[in-house]
């Protein structure tokens, strides 16, 4: 046996005008007012942030220092990252150049003790001048 759920759905109301916004809600971000379409403003594309036009006429103020705000911190933070990758280079740098004096070390040491071992079978020393070229020289 089948029920049937019904369900109401709650009609939004524009806490400015009165008038009924639908069934979906705006609010100002600002307030929290219930805007119809008449009374809000978008700040983005999206309208992710909604604000009723008083609102948004009153922080013209703030959002002038806002952004100027935020373009100084997205150049703060322009600057941090080029200091980073800067410093990151650097020491990986410092890293591959000691990695290339260590194995420039461990080639003279090897090459030393293979040229010191006067009873090297020949079979042998072919495999390790086939094979360890680049730890030699």
């Amino acid at each position: 046996m089948k029920k049937k759920i019904q369900t109401e759905v709650e009609e939004i109301y524009c806490d400015i005008c009165g008038s009924n916004s639908g069934y979906f809600k705006r609010s100002c971000k600002i307030c929290r007012r219930d805007l119809c379409e008449k009374h809000q403003h978008w700040e983005d594309q999206d309208g992710h942030d909604v604000y009723c036009l008083e609102c948004w006429k009153i922080g013209e103020p703030y959002r002038k220092q806002v952004e100027t705000i935020e373009e100084d911190c997205y150049s703060r933070i322009e600057v941090l990252k080029k200091d980073w990758r800067g410093k990151a280079r650097e020491i990986l740098q410092k890293k591959k150049s000691m990695k290339e004096e260590e194995k420039k070390q461990i080639s003279k040491e090897f090459n030393e003790k293979i040229k010191n071992q006067q009873d090297l079978d020949p079979k042998i020393a072919k495999i390790v001048n086939e094979n360890f070229k680049d730890l030699l020289y």
